[in-house]
């Protein structure tokens, strides 16, 4: 928890004593204001007890009558300190983020604007006076979390005010988010404004509701977080936000609005502060960040190139990677660009989504298997080795068993280092909700266990490519006694170095250096590796 009480808060709470003026008693009913004793009444009640005790000392008495006067000077003790001090710093804020990175990212960038403005940031959302959560829309089962979420909250912090924000208002105008019981309801657009309603509800003790059309904003939000959202040295830069691909089974298109870029000047310099604070790996991120640059009318390949050889022109040793990537961007022109950019990771997220012509034509992807497994080739031709991920969904309406069967082989072709596996979920205002034959749940299941091991076996595959490697690898974390990193191509590695070596891991655990490691053997979901 981060306190941010001022020094000169933490000085007013000393204990002390203050005087009391003569014009603190009210002259009109000859009262001591902290207890409204009469003073006659006072005089009576010391000859009362000078007869029944005359054992009682004259200091005895003389506490007891000054006791009124300690209380009253303790309560204006404490209206000078709520005078000088505004509510808010007496003020607990937690939060909850559901979702992807961007909205990691953005909750942190409102995160830091409460405590700017000297609420207390804590973790967690547990005996807070305000809880924030940062929705998430793009499946049923994330809503869900989303309800779930507020009424234990509501529960736990019955007098808390519980704001929601993200794309969960902005798909369904907050009615069933205010029916639970949520104070401050906001959609996608201005989300730092999310202060400003809270502050406002804490005024007015009114509901607010702030969903508006997502369409009408234009202009890309300049918000930043100033720090990393793992807690690591890997940091992130939202560079991008919206898109306007609109496949049938998503929401995102919907609720996030049109494509609105960073300016180039404006990621570099949140890049160069995020370097020179001691991270040394930067994400790129967006809602879809292939289409980074698309709103600039510079072309959205050479844009993001454009963005990464400003960024490598910040001293240091650190390194760039891109978040995912579409496959109607990633061509021959583009990798040409990209592949001989130093710091640039050997890595591309590149969402596949099916391996069925059949069905990527029914999720509106504009591309086939062909062109997809074309990518990857060109990629690996480019720089061996270049780690792939990729995310499949199993049971969109239609997938027959012969379509579920393409993505099987399609994974059993391509040697990916992760394969994200979603069930499809049926949103409303999509057109793919109103398709017909929709799988059953059972079905789904089925299919995704059985993708799932061909996934694995796929990781291991491209684990096996490189062995004997030699990777830049940034450790992270400490486990059982084992360092935990990752490769510039995206490979998990474990290293339980001997004693001597140990120190030498610690620094750069510390630091977070780029350590040069040799890759040993597949471990299923991580690699082993040798330091000399």
């Amino acid at each position: 928890m981060i306190s941010l009480i001022p020094d000169a808060k933490a000085d007013l709470l000393a204990p002390k004593i203050m005087p009391i003026a003569a014009a603190d008693i009210n002259p009109k009913s000859n009262c001591i204001p902290a207890m409204g004793i009469a003073s006659t009444s006072a005089n009576k009640m010391l000859r009362t007890m000078r007869i029944a005790s005359p054992t009682i000392s004259r200091v005895d008495i003389a506490v007891f009558i000054l006791l009124p006067f300690f209380f009253y000077a303790f309560k204006k003790h404490d209206n000078i300190i709520k005078s000088n001090f505004s509510k808010e710093q007496y003020m607990k804020v937690g939060f909850l983020t559901l979702g992807c990175k961007v909205n990691q990212y953005e909750t942190r960038a409102v995160a830091e604007k409460f405590s700017s403005k000297g609420y207390e940031v804590t973790s967690g959302t547990k005996d807070v006076d305000i809880a924030i959560i940062n929705s998430c829309s793009v499946t049923s089962m994330a809503e869900k979390k989303v309800r779930q979420a507020i009424r234990k909250m509501r529960r736990e912090n019955p007098d808390s005010v519980i704001a929601v924000m993200g794309c969960y208002p902005q798909r369904d105008g907050g009615i069933a988010l205010k029916s639970l019981g949520c104070n401050v309801i906001i959609g996608n657009e201005s989300k730092l404004g999310i202060v400003e309603k809270v502050e406002k509800f804490l005024k007015e003790q009114s509901v607010i509701i702030d969903v508006t059309e997502i369409n009408r904003c234009k202009t890309f939000e300049n918000i930043q977080a100033t720090c990393d959202i793992d807690g690591r040295k890997r940091a992130y830069i939202k560079i991008q936000d919206g898109c306007d691909r609109y496949c049938t089974y998503c929401i995102i298109a919907h609720v996030r609005g049109q494509v609105r870029s960073k300016k180039v000047d404006d990621i570099y310099e949140e890049a160069k502060k995020l370097v020179e604070d001691g991270y040394r790996e930067i994400v790129l991120t967006g809602i879809n960040t292939a289409l980074y640059g698309e709103d600039l009318h510079q072309g959205i390949g050479k844009s993001m190139v454009d963005v990464i050889n400003k960024i490598s022109t910040i001293p240091g040793d650190f390194r760039i990677r891109i978040g995912s990537l579409e496959p109607t961007v990633v061509n021959k022109e583009y990798i040409n660009l990209i592949k001989n950019l130093p710091k640039l990771c050997r890595h591309a997220h590149l969402s596949v989504q099916s391996g069925s012509n059949d069905v990527l034509a029914a999720m509106g992807r504009n591309y086939t298997r062909e062109e997809y497994i074309d990518i990857v080739d060109m990629l690996r031709d480019a720089h061996g080795n270049y780690g792939i991920s990729t995310d499949i969904i199993v049971g969109f309406p239609g997938e027959s068993e012969k379509d579920f069967e393409q993505s099987l082989m399609l994974v059993e072709k391509i040697p990916f280092t992760k394969v994200h596996i979603f069930r499809y979920s049926e949103r409303a205002g999509t057109p793919a909700a109103g398709f017909k034959n929709m799988i059953k749940e059972e079905i789904k299941t089925r299919r995704m266990k059985e993708l799932s091991t061909i996934a694995k076996d796929s990781m291991r595959r491209f684990h096996e490519l490189n062995m004997g490697d030699r990777r830049g690898v940034i450790f992270e974390m400490k486990e059982e006694g084992a360092y935990i990193g990752y490769t510039d191509n995206y490979i998990k590695v474990k290293y339980k170095p001997p004693l001597d070596v140990g120190k030498r891991i610690e620094n750069s655990l510390e630091k977070g250096d780029i350590i040069d490691i040799e890759l040993l053997k597949d471990c299923t979901d991580y690699m082993t590796c040798k330091i000399e």
